[in-house]
C-alpha cells in the first residue's frame, strides 16, 4: 500500500518498542490494527458506493438509447408507410392511363372510318395521361 518493505517495519516496531514499551506497545497495536480495519471498510464502502452509481448512470444512458432507437425506429416505418402509399397512388394513376388509353382505343377502333380516326383519338387520351401522370 505504501510500499513498505521489511526493514522499514522492523525499524518501525524497534522504534516503537523502544519508545512505548513492552507493556503498552500491544494496546497501541490493537488499537492501531483497530482503526485501520476502519479505514478499509469506509473505503470500501465508499468503492461500492462510486461503482452503483457508476452502474445508474451506465443503465441510465443505455435507457435513453434504447428511446433514441425506438423513436428512430418508429420514424423509419412512418416514412416506409409514406413511401409505399405514394408507390400505391402511383401505380393507381399509370392504371388510370391505362384504362384511359385502353378506352381512346375502343372509341377509335368502333368508328372504324379510317385510319386516322384511331390516331386521333389516341393523342388527346395520351395528353390526359400525362396530365393525370403530372398530378
Amino acid at each position: 500500500m505504501f510500499d513498505i518493505g521489511f526493514w522499514e517495519m522492523s525499524l518501525i516496531a524497534l522504534i516503537a518498542l523502544v519508545v512505548l514499551g513492552p507493556e503498552r506497545l500491544p494496546g497501541v497495536a490493537r488499537t492501531a490494527g483497530h482503526w485501520i480495519g476502519r479505514a478499509r471498510r469506509m473505503i470500501s464502502e465508499v468503492k461500492a458506493d462510486i461503482d452503483r452509481e457508476i452502474r445508474n448512470s451506465e443503465i441510465k444512458e443505455m435507457e435513453s438509447l434504447k428511446k433514441d432507437i425506438e423513436q428512430t425506429g418508429r420514424d423509419v416505418s412512418s416514412e416506409f408507410s409514406q413511401a409505399s402509399d405514394f408507390d400505391k397512388k402511383i401505380k393507381d394513376e399509370f392504371d388510370l392511363t391505362d384504362a384511359i388509353r385502353d378506352s381512346a382505343n375502343s372509341i377509335g377502333d368502333r368508328s372504324g372510318t379510317s385510319d386516322d380516326a384511331p390516331a386521333s383519338a389516341e393523342i388527346p387520351a395520351s395528353a390526359e395521361a400525362e396530365q393525370n401522370v403530372k398530378k
